[in-house]
C-alpha cells in the first residue's frame, strides 16, 4: 500500500488518489523508523493497542473518518470538512529528511541564543571577514540562477529560506524502484547531517556553560591569571567560531534544499559534499571534547578550524 510502485513496475495510483497529506500521516504511523512504527511493533508483540498514546489512537481514527467522509455521497458537515482539511495539509514529522531539517532549525535557535562578542568584553566589536570556504562555482553547476543567491550568502536569513521551502516530495522517496544505481546515497548524507547537528547541540551547551561559569567572574576580576588568559583566548576566537558554526548550518541547509538536484548530477558532486560533511563532522566531534568545561582548549579549536578549512578547500579545488 505504501510503496510508490507495484510489483510489475506500474505506479501505485493510491498515492495520487489519497494525496500527500494522507500518505504522510500513514508514513508517520507505520513506516518511518523514527516514528510510531505501528506495523512492526504490533506484529512483533512490542506493544498493543491498550498501550498506545491517545494521540496515536486519535490519528488512526481520523484516517478512518477521513476516508468515510471523502467517499461519502452526502454533503460534508463542518467537522468532516475540518478533518479533511487537516489530513490534506498534514506535514510529515518522522521522515529522516524532516528530522534533519528540524535539527538544523534547532541549531539555529541555539545559535541565536549565543551572546554577541561585545557582551563578553569591554572592547569594541571587531568586524568579521567572510568565511574563507567558497562554493559558488560548485553550486552554480546545477542550481538555477534565481536560487543561487541562497547558496552564496551565508546568513541566518538564507538558512531560514532554504529550510522552509517545501520543494521536495518526501512520500515514498526511498522506494526501491526510485533508487539510483550510480552509487549516490542520499540517506548517508542525511545521517551525517543529523550527526553534525547532534554535535553542534553539545557544543552550544559547552559554550553556554563556559560563559556562565567564567564570564561574570571575568568582568568582576575574580579569575586567576591563567583562567583570565584562557577566557581572553575564547573571546579572540569567538566571532570566527560563530561564523564557522553558521557555515556548517548553511552547508547542511543547502544540501537539504538541493537533494533533488544532487541525485540527478554527476556522482563526483555528491562525493564532494560527503567529504565536506565528514571533515566538519570530525571538527564538531573534536570541538565537543575540546570545549568541555574541563578542557577549554580554545587555541586548539582555532587550529582545528583552520585545518578543516584547508582540507575543505583542497577537496573543492580537486573537483
Amino acid at each position: 500500500i505504501l510503496t510508490c510502485c507495484l510489483p510489475d513496475g506500474s505506479p501505485n495510483r493510491l498515492c495520487d488518489e489519497l494525496g500527500r497529506g494522507y500518505m504522510s500521516l500513514l508514513g508517520d504511523l507505520i513506516t518511518f523508523p523514527d516514528g510510531v512504527c505501528l506495523r512492526s511493533k504490533l506484529s512483533h508483540g512490542e506493544t498493543d493497542y491498550e498501550c498506545l498514546p491517545r494521540s496515536i489512537s486519535d490519528a488512526q481514527l481520523g484516517l478512518l473518518f477521513t476516508l468515510l467522509y471523502r467517499y461519502d455521497k452526502y454533503k460534508l458537515d463542518k467537522y468532516g470538512q475540518s478533518l479533511l482539511d487537516y489530513i490534506n495539509n498534514y506535514k510529515v514529522h518522522y521522515h529522516p529528511i524532516t528530522i534533519a531539517r528540524n535539527q538544523i532549525l534547532q541549531c539555529i535557535i541555539e545559535f541565536k541564543q549565543m551572546p554577541d562578542r561585545s557582551t563578553l568584553t569591554e572592547e569594541e566589536e571587531t568586524e568579521t571577514i567572510d568565511f574563507p570556504i567558497q562554493l559558488t562555482d560548485f553550486w552554480q553547476s546545477f542550481i538555477t540562477p534565481n536560487k543561487l543567491s541562497l547558496f552564496n550568502n551565508i546568513s541566518l536569513e538564507t538558512i531560514d529560506t532554504l529550510l522552509n521551502e517545501d520543494n521536495i516530495n518526501l512520500i515514498n522517496r526511498y522506494c526501491t524502484c526510485k533508487l539510483t544505481t550510480t552509487g549516490y546515497n542520499e540517506q548517508s548524507l542525511i545521517i551525517i547531517i543529523r550527526q553534525i547537528c547532534t554535535q553542534l547541540h553539545l557544543i552550544f551547551v559547552n559554550i553556554d556553560t563556559f560563559i556562565k561559569t567564567r564570564g561574570q567572574a571575568y568582568h568582576s576580576k575574580q579569575l586567576r591569571s591563567n583562567q583570565r588568559s584562557n577566557f581572553e583566548r575564547f573571546i579572540n576566537i569567538y566571532n570566527n567560531f560563530r561564523q564557522t558554526v553558521l557555515f556548517m548550518c548553511h552547508l547542511n541547509a543547502s544540501i537539504i534544499f538541493s537533494l533533488d538536484n544532487i541525485r540527478c548530477i554527476d556522482l563526483k558532486y555528491s562525493s564532494l559534499l560527503m567529504k565536506l560533511l565528514r571533515i566538519w563532522l570530525t571538527f564538531a566531534e573534536n570541538t565537543v571534547t575540546l570545549s568541555n568545561i574541563t578542557r577549554n582548549r580554545w587555541d586548539e579549536i582555532a587550529a582545528l578550524c583552520l585545518t578543516s578549512i584547508e582540507k575543505s578547500t583542497k577537496s573543492i579545488l580537486k573537483l
